[in-house]
């Protein structure tokens, strides 16, 4: 298959999934089609349109695309640089990276997969072409570059997205309400003392909102929650990974999953609690490319745990949750206990120890989402045998983003 029929494949694979969710679109309205189905919906548009316009140009063919060439191109790259190129667009060969291994041990397995795959093959190729490490021929005489001129140096490889740099997060934790209509909780600001010191010890920059804070500015209002989501997503630049956490009572107001905050009155509820669809869309404003939110949250008036008796609040939460990892503490139809000898929800203190190393059951030196989904499973299976059998496990949802690493062991260290 050459290059041009990968394309031609590529184009009718687009156009169908883009009919699809056009057909999905369609029923909605142009006011509630949810944020998710509009962006793909507009991603998909953009990647039909761009792989119609190469192959009406009659785009060349790669001409350097044999294993030995691949091999030439990637021996041009440092090592973070193929662990990044792995990372984001071979993440099957990522999985096997160890601690330890080498970079020419990296780009055997990659090349390897290449060599079983033969998508995977033209997609390096593409990926290398895109980035100049392997020039594709031009259509026409051009003008002698800048490099060829001696006016400059060659421009580096520039991947995709790169190692992270930065981790920011907002935790925010409400134990007390204005509203008698909303139960008091015991450890909601607990949960965000003991996650800040967990986090800020593996690099975070950690703002935290909860009762005890002691500038009116941090308490967990829903104006102080939106000006700080606002501004540490603005501060997060694209090779950034920013968290956020919720301890505090959810609910599901007319169709949508809210969070309640300290000051949210039960009569007003429908037009002041904060939608979740709110915060995922202030994350993907954001320019950071790795985003996760995790949920301990709560129903309402339930005085030994954070209920999600409504069946419908994850459900919809994880709905509107694509294109970033979400953790929560139940499923729809559990309620997320607290634990008092602990002084925690359990959910969360299986997550602060998971984050502070638990979870790297493999001993890579660091931590990803998917340690800490797995960890947190485990944790709560084994407090449910010795609880009386009160059901309780995580949910989770991961789209778009890989297994992001949420913490650096050795950097802590």
């Amino acid at each position: 298959m050459d290059d041009g029929e990968i394309r031609s494949n590529a184009l009718t694979m687009a156009r169908r999934a883009l009919t699809i969710l056009e057909e999905q679109a369609a029923g909605y309205t142009a006011l509630t089609i949810p944020v998710h189905l509009q962006l793909e919906l507009e991603e998909k548009r953009r990647e039909v349109t761009e792989l119609e316009a190469r192959i009406a140009q009659g785009t060349q063919p790669i001409q350097q695309s044999t294993p030995a060439t691949l091999r030439s191109c990637l021996d041009r790259l440092d090592d973070v640089e193929i662990e990044t190129l792995c990372m984001d667009h071979f993440p099957q060969v990522y999985d096997k990276f160890s601690r330890g291994l080498r970079r020419d041990e990296k780009i055997n397995l990659l090349l390897d997969h290449c060599r079983r795959h033969h998508d995977a093959a033209a997609r390096l190729a593409d990926l290398l072409s895109a980035t100049g490490v392997i020039a594709t021929p031009p259509t026409q005489p051009q003008p002698a570059s800048a490099e060829a001129r001696g006016d400059s140096k060659p421009a580096a490889f520039q991947p995709p997205t790169g190692p992270i740099r930065e981790r920011w997060a907002l935790l925010v934790g409400v134990d007390y309400y204005v509203d008698p209509s909303f139960a008091n909780l015991r450890f909601c600001v607990n949960d965000v003392l003991a996650l800040q010191t967990a986090l800020e010890a593996a690099g975070y920059t950690v703002i935290a909102l909860h009762d005890a804070a002691p500038d009116e500015h941090l308490l967990p209002t829903r104006d102080n929650v939106e000006a700080e989501l606002a501004r540490i997503c603005k501060a997060a630049g694209r090779d950034d990974l920013v968290w956020v956490h919720f301890s505090c009572h959810g609910k599901l107001v007319e169709g949508q999953p809210v969070l309640i905050t300290r000051e949210m009155r039960e009569p007003t509820l429908a037009r002041k609690a904060m939608p979740l669809a709110e915060v995922e869309r202030e994350l993907r404003s954001s320019p950071a490319r790795r985003r996760i939110l995790t949920l301990d949250a709560c129903h309402t008036g339930v005085e030994i745990g954070r209920d999600l008796a409504d069946p419908e609040f994850i459900r919809n939460a994880y709905e509107l949750a694509e294109g970033f990892a979400l953790l929560a503490a139940s499923t729809s139809q559990q309620v997320a206990q607290e634990w008092a000898t602990k002084e925690h929800g359990v959910f969360t203190y299986f997550l602060l120890e998971g984050v502070s190393g638990k979870a790297d059951r493999s001993d890579k030196g660091f931590v990803t989402v998917n340690d800490l989904v797995t960890y947190t499973l485990d944790g709560l299976r084994r407090w449910n045998v010795t609880h009386s059998g009160v059901l309780q496990e995580p949910t989770a949802r991961v789209e778009g983003l890989g297994d992001m690493i949420l913490a650096e062991l050795r950097e802590a260290g």
